[in-house]
């Protein structure tokens, strides 16, 4: 994914403050700061080279998180957020324009985190769609789904608010809406 905070990785993978202090003495993670308003810092972390040599993977660009954006970082954060959820499910690398897939019963189901307009997840949707695909979309507000309103209710998609994420809703079901039979969004 590339980006997680602090909290998330100590709560999502049970690390002591600790673990972690040991994952970055041997560079195994990158310990950042993220500037919140006037004076608050989040710390984040990304992955360090001995971290990609752990986990074998076959590339790694050092310092990749140079090219993200703000809007890039967010939307990671956030995934991390909705992934809470679902912390059994296999964590998998995902094509353009989604964060992240997950892997549930043999199904892959791609995240998407809408920051700004949706042309990346537009386009993607008309020419790549598939019958099957699943989908997680995660959004500001539902009055951002209106430019996405032809392809969704014909989708496999579950879809969260931040708000929701944010406020850590005792159990998934509270935080997901979905198209019903009738093409009504529902929670």
């Amino acid at each position: 994914v590339g980006v997680i905070g602090e909290k998330q990785l100590s709560r999502l993978f049970s690390l002591g403050s600790r673990e972690i202090d040991n994952m970055k003495r041997t560079f195994k993670i990158m310990k950042h700061k993220l500037k919140r308003g006037g004076s608050s810092e989040i710390p984040i972390y990304t992955l360090g080279i001995r971290g990609a040599m752990a986990l074998k993977l076959d590339a790694y660009e050092s310092n990749y998180w140079t090219t993200y954006t703000i809007e890039d970082v967010m939307k990671r954060l956030l995934f991390f957020q909705l992934y809470h959820y679902f912390p059994k499910l296999k964590l998998l690398p995902a094509p353009s324009p989604f964060i992240a897939s997950l892997l549930s019963n043999d199904n892959i189901i791609n995240v998407y985190i809408m920051k700004g307009d949706a042309h990346d997840l537009l386009h993607y949707l008309k020419w790549e769609s598939k019958a099957n695909h699943r989908l997680m979309l995660v959004t500001e507000s539902m009055n951002h789904l209106v430019e996405l309103e032809m392809f969704l209710p014909k989708l496999k998609v579950r879809i969260a608010l931040e708000e929701d994420l944010m406020n850590q809703a005792e159990v998934k079901e509270d935080i997901f809406y979905f198209y019903n039979e009738e093409g009504e969004l529902v929670r």
